[in-house]
């Protein structure tokens, strides 16, 4: 599991967007939960 994926709700805006880019949608929704995702693209 990436590092980023410990807590991504507590994330600025900055690293969330890092996250976004640099993974892939599909690894991002099998590590992560709706709520996790939710707030990952807020």
């Amino acid at each position: 599991m990436c590092h980023h994926f410990e807590d991504v709700t507590k994330l600025g805006e900055d690293e969330r967007e890092e996250v976004l880019e640099f993974h892939e949608e599909e690894e991002l929704e099998a590590e992560l939960s709706d709520e996790e995702l939710e707030s990952l693209r807020a």
